[in-house]
């Protein structure tokens, strides 16, 4: 006669077998893979969180230059010298290249050629060169915070060489035009 009893010990213990084989495949395949996962995760959620901060502090700055140029809009630039004014915008322009770390060798003023309807207006044109040393990026800041500035300047020519003496500096020979009241 067949023993039932010993006939389900035996199929509980293969059951048993197999829940354990199912757990242990369970664990060091699908479970591990979820806990990769799960780390691999921490690291982007902290590469999301330093963008968000980057992102935030950006708009405050977008959100700052918004405000300032609101108050730039009621104020009005003054576009054009008026004629004791030369000297105080070159006093600017030295104060701007010492800003900017930039070194100004020499400054001439000659009067620009007038022509057609600008010769009938009520402003000269102010023809103004300059030799300046700095770095690159420097000599760049230089030239943002002169287009920058209240006063309308237009930049005729520009020359950068290489300074002979320091290869990280550059020796420009900058060529302004400013409108001067007649």
């Amino acid at each position: 006669m067949i023993d039932f009893m010993a006939l389900d010990k035996k199929k509980l213990l293969l059951v048993g077998i197999f829940v354990l084989i199912f757990l242990y495949l369970d664990v060091s395949f699908v479970i591990m893979a979820q806990v990769k996962g799960l780390s691999d995760s921490g690291s982007r959620i902290a590469k999301l969180q330093t963008d968000i901060d980057k992102l935030n502090r950006d708009l405050n700055v977008m959100q700052s230059q918004k405000q300032k140029e609101k108050g730039l809009q009621g104020k009005q630039r003054q576009l054009v010298i008026s004629g004791g004014g030369v000297s105080l915008f070159l006093e600017k322009m030295q104060s701007l290249a010492n800003d900017n770390g930039v070194a100004i060798a020499q400054i001439k003023q000659a009067g620009a050629v007038v022509e057609g309807a600008l010769a009938k207006s009520s402003v000269q044109p102010l023809k103004i060169s300059v030799e300046l040393s700095g770095t690159y990026h420097a000599l760049g800041k230089f030239i943002n915070s002169l287009e920058n500035s209240d006063v309308f300047v237009n930049v005729d020519s520009l020359k950068i060489l290489l300074s002979p003496t320091d290869i990280f500096r550059q020796n420009l020979n900058l060529s302004l035009i400013v409108y001067v009241k007649k």
